[in-house]
């Protein structure tokens, strides 16, 4: 797969490339720098984030439909056990890849779409499904599309990532930067936790674009779509908290320099 790039004013260029998430800053002199991307370093207040929830939930969900209830399970050898816990283990992210590989196909789609090309479902029934509804919401809600799918670099603290959607609302809703999540929309509702970082990515997208284009704050918003039904449930972010989300956001993103200089001073 080819590198994704995008050229700055000044001959400077930030690069990513897809199947490892890796963003480079390429200086004018040539110089490159690997840059942390935005979701690496909200990883450092993830300790129980939406992931490693929704991993655990099935496995969880694997043994119970494996376990053959009422029957008494014996082993002779430690190995005997580990290998049914490992059998186990295996469908598990067997499964936990093809939800990855759905949310992947659907966003682009979606990203096709926002660039006004025509739909195409998948012949997969699971993400055709999240796909009508993506598009459905998108046409009910969405005026006109600004940028969809952009590269971003914060040269000031210098990190990187990827936003969805940069789009006008209808009905005199206005500007919005989003982004789309494919789960559950029950696990959302009953662990606040799952969703406590989504602004702050989305806040250090926007610095991006405004330390890049200037203007102010304006909202955020996360469109969740059901991976089981389909339906859809939205959460916006306004700009009256927007200064708390960047003062958060900044002091994350010195815990993450302390760490990086802490690993040095080890070396």
């Amino acid at each position: 797969m080819e590198l994704e790039k995008k050229l700055y004013p000044d001959g400077s260029m930030l690069t990513f490339h897809e199947p490892t998430h890796k963003y480079q800053h390429i200086a004018v002199d040539g110089t490159v720098t690997d840059v942390d991307s935005v979701t690496l370093i909200l990883s450092l207040l993830s300790s129980f984030n939406i992931g490693a929830m929704a991993s655990r939930k099935q496995f969880r969900t694997t043994f119970m439909e494996e376990i053959e209830l009422n029957k008494m399970y014996q082993w002779q050898y430690k190995k005997d056990v580990e290998g049914f816990i490992k059998d186990i283990s295996k469908k598990s992210a067997d499964v936990w890849k093809q939800a990855a590989l759905r949310g992947s196909a659907f966003h682009l789609t979606m990203e096709k779409y926002a660039r006004g090309i025509s739909p195409v479902y998948n012949d997969d029934e699971s993400i055709a499904k999240l796909e009508r509804a993506g598009i459905k919401w998108f046409d009910d809600n969405v005026e006109s599309v600004l940028s969809s799918e952009q590269l971003v670099y914060n040269h000031e603290h210098h990190y990187s990532g990827k936003y969805d959607l940069e789009c006008i609302l209808n009905d005199g809703r206005g500007r919005v930067l989003l982004d789309w999540k494919t789960g559950s929309i029950e696990n959302y509702k009953k662990y606040p936790d799952m969703s406590k970082l989504q602004n702050l990515q989305l806040l250090a997208y926007q610095e991006c674009l405004i330390l890049e284009k200037g203007g102010n704050p304006f909202p955020r918003m996360v469109v969740i779509i059901d991976r089981d039904s389909g339906e859809i449930m939205t959460r916006t972010y306004g700009t009256e908290k927007y200064q708390r989300d960047k003062s958060i956001f900044l002091q994350i993103i010195n815990l993450n320099n302390y760490t990086h200089d802490y690993a040095k001073e080890w070396k």
